[in-house]
């Protein structure tokens, strides 16, 4: 009866951490972005034919759009779990956003499959990406404890 009611979303909701949400709506907004960017450069070439369309500034391709796609779209299902979650994001720091962001400051046309002919725009979204989940993990790392202690 729960789920043909429509209350089983909403009570998850309600019950899960901010750990939890956080990430379910970055992993959203992120999986979005790279879908639009794949709609509107779906080129898989590699070397000098590679292309780029900037989508909300940040220069997309097939490629781009697809290692978005990879890495954010798992987190849509891994929200249902705190644990896992942290773990995701521990992971996704270091890997999806200050390595690639650092990479993007140096580097026009990273591996030769990412031309970036705004490549400080992707630096900007990565190291962004990378402050606002650093963000969200140290706070919710700071409620967990709080937790621990009171309980």
């Amino acid at each position: 009866m729960e789920a043909a009611t429509g209350t089983r979303g909403a009570s998850w909701w309600s019950e899960a951490t901010t750990l939890q949400r956080g990430v379910l709506v970055l992993s959203v907004v992120n999986t979005a972005w790279s879908v639009a960017g794949l709609i509107a450069n779906p080129d898989f070439a590699t070397g000098d034919a590679a292309t780029s369309v900037q989508v909300l500034g940040v220069d997309f391709n097939g490629w781009h759009a697809l290692s978005g796609i990879l890495a954010f779209a798992p987190g849509i299902l891994i929200a249902r779990s705190d644990e896992l979650s942290r773990l995701y994001v521990i992971a996704l720091i270091p890997i999806g956003f200050v390595a690639p962001g650092i990479w993007a400051l140096v580097d026009t046309q990273p591996m030769g499959i990412w031309p970036f002919e705004h490549n400080e725009a992707d630096a900007v979204l990565h190291l962004a990406n990378g402050v606002v989940y650093t963000a969200l993990l140290l706070y919710t790392e700071r409620e967990r404890r709080r937790a621990r202690a009171s309980g």
